[in-house]
């Protein structure tokens, strides 16, 4: 069985958390192959918006895999949380690239205020989601189609 391919969107202002665990997560699962040997079950690639690092809210850096415009098929997306996802254009970029291949991805959910970049794509619209509770309110107003909160 090939690794199914876990993108996560990598962009600056991000939640180093929101990156690090999930990757940790999909990385160490494995399974047993015929021969009594481990596999990995996934791949994780670090999706950016462009090939050059970005910077965590933390301060701490990451260097992309691929960018939005050289993005792989992918099984799983996901969209982690940070200041740069309320803040400035790497929402819309990413509500835009999302929008672009939703179809041809299976599984899609985002990580904390990740929502922010995830509900204009409206993939959310009726359905009930979560964030921090400090973004809820700000949430719903700013996504008010889509506003069911949890």
């Amino acid at each position: 069985m090939k690794p199914l391919r876990v993108g996560l969107i990598g962009y600056d202002g991000v939640q180093g958390l929101d990156i690090v665990g999930p990757s940790d997560a999909f990385t160490i699962a494995e399974i047993e192959g015929g021969n009594g040997q481990r596999r990995p079950c996934y791949e994780v690639i670090i999706v950016g918006i462009t090939n050059k690092p970005f910077r965590a809210e933390s301060g701490v850096s990451f260097q992309p895999h691929t960018t939005l415009g050289n993005a792989p098929t992918l099984d799983t997306l996901i969209i982690p949380g940070g200041r740069g996802a309320r803040i400035g254009q790497s929402s819309n970029l990413i509500a835009k690239w999302i929008s672009s291949r939703a179809k041809r991805i299976r599984r899609i959910a985002s990580v904390c205020t990740g929502v922010y970049a995830l509900a204009p794509t409206g993939l959310l619209d009726g359905r009930r989601v979560t964030t921090h509770w400090r973004f809820g309110n700000d949430r719903t107003c700013r996504h008010a189609k889509d506003a069911t909160s949890a």
